[in-house]
């Protein structure tokens, strides 16, 4: 049986009345503290960096892009000029 409480003073004040007799031993687990929300400001600030490293992102597969052309181009040239020598 799950019984809910606070600490109050060090000792475990339980919610309600529950039907534990004097000296039974029981076992105590802390329940995990609720995650704090963003402040909005915070939060737009976060946005607003993972657009940065979106367009960041972008910005670099564009270039890839681009390099990836400008080899593909060359070495369709190369081939180009050696199979017109033939």
């Amino acid at each position: 049986m799950t019984y809910r409480g606070q600490i109050k003073n060090g000792v475990v004040v339980f919610d309600g009345k529950p039907p534990l007799k004097e000296g039974t031993v029981v076992r105590v687990e802390a329940e995990p503290e609720p995650q704090k929300e963003c402040a909005p400001d915070t939060a737009e600030v976060a946005v607003k960096h993972e657009e940065s490293q979106g367009e960041e992102w972008d910005r670099l597969l564009r270039e890839m892009e681009e390099e990836e052309q400008v080899q593909m181009d060359a070495v369709q040239e190369l081939w180009r000029r050696r199979t017109s020598k033939k």
